[in-house]
């Protein structure tokens, strides 16, 4: 015993700090491989065709995963989940399922050690289908100029899942974004159920057509005068009843009150007549630009007298 001693007691400040670092580097170690974290994640119940889940308890479960830091990195909780696959033996009865490290997917190097709640309760029905009609996408921003009008087709969409649930389904699209258009334009947009249980919508996308509708006004111009427009020399004989006309100017309302009301010319064309008599004749409208503006007159057409030279 006293040479066991005395062999402990030789270098002994050297054995003692071995065993301090010994002590250390296992610590070092253990906290490298030991970290954990914890994850809620969703838990995802498969069933055979024609069986569907009509309630599950719970939707998602806590995970604590554990292992290196550069496994946990590698982590990615969009990826996680947790699967269990069953075989209902009552299409209208329950099951308690035990959950377990095996039913995580998506760990990688990382180990699952704790799964909160530890079962689910699951709830079968038999599945079935029912179209449903689908409203219209919500419009997300807005155009440039004016407003957006969309139609969509189909406007019915087919839903499966459990049969006693259907009457009840409720499905959404994505948005249509029109912030900044200029133009008319054709989009697909996802068909998204609006009920954690539907198990398949058909079709999964629908064709949406965008017209970009550009806000208009309508000006009125009071008592604009006639003029013929002729290739007699002398048109002195000419008379217009009425001699003036109302003219609406109608498009973009930036445009329309650039007009100015001397640039708005109203004329009936008398090219061609030279007999004395009375003619009905249309009122012609000219404006410095007519690019998006419509204009019309009040009356459309007057009468010309022409008499005799």
């Amino acid at each position: 015993m006293k040479t066991l001693l005395q062999k402990l007691a030789h270098n002994w400040k050297l054995k003692l700090l071995a065993v301090a670092m010994a002590s250390l580097t296992y610590y070092i170690i253990r906290g490298k491989t030991s970290v954990e974290v914890h994850y809620d994640i969703p838990l995802n119940v498969q069933v055979e065709q024609g069986i569907a889940v009509l309630d599950q308890d719970p939707r998602t479960v806590s995970v604590t995963f554990r292992g290196s830091q550069q496994d946990l990195r590698g982590l990615d909780q969009g990826s996680l989940r947790a699967v269990v696959k069953l075989k209902a033996a009552d299409a209208a009865g329950a099951e308690e399922v035990i959950l377990t490290r095996r039913n995580i997917e998506g760990a990688a190097g990382a180990v699952p050690v704790e799964i909160r709640p530890p079962r689910a309760i699951v709830t079968f029905d038999r599945e079935d289908e029912k179209p449903i009609p689908l409203p219209p996408p919500v419009v997300r921003g807005r155009p440039l100029q004016g407003r957006a009008e969309i139609d969509y087709e189909p406007k019915t969409v087919l839903l499966r899942g459990p049969r006693r649930r259907l009457a009840a389904a409720r499905v959404f699209t994505e948005p249509v974004d029109v912030e900044g258009r200029t133009s008319d334009f054709s989009t697909a947009v996802r068909v998204l159920p609006g009920n954690s249980w539907i198990t398949e919508i058909t079709p999964p996308q629908v064709n949406v057509t965008v017209t970009i509708k550009l806000d208009t006004v309508t000006r009125r111009l009071n008592a604009v005068r006639v003029l013929p427009l002729a290739g007699r020399d002398n048109m002195s004989g000419v008379v217009l009843e009425p001699s003036s006309v109302a003219v609406t100017v109608s498009g973009q309302a930036e445009l329309v009150n650039s007009v100015a009301e001397g640039s708005v010319r109203a004329f009936v064309d008398c090219v061609g007549l030279s007999e004395p008599g009375r003619y009905d004749l249309p009122v012609n409208i000219h404006l410095p630009s007519m690019a998006d503006i419509s204009v019309s007159a009040e009356p459309s057409t007057i009468k010309v007298l022409l008499g005799s030279e």
